[in-house]
């Protein structure tokens, strides 16, 4: 699994507005995955559920 990759895409993407303008145009999933592989992040769509499920366990 890559969560450290979804973790440093996300960090990067806060910072950096290359990554930003990279992702802006994703409306879905594969979208998203895509768009970050092509940025050079190996984010899986496991990462992304993951991502998810704690954001909606979280409230």
């Amino acid at each position: 699994m890559s969560w450290s990759e979804l973790e440093r895409l996300v960090e990067e993407a806060e910072t950096d507005e290359e990554i930003r303008r990279g992702l802006r145009h994703c409306r879905s999933s594969p979208e998203l995955l895509l768009a970050a592989r092509r940025l050079g992040f190996r984010v899986t769509r496991v990462d992304l559920q993951r991502a998810w499920q704690l954001q909606h366990q979280a409230g």
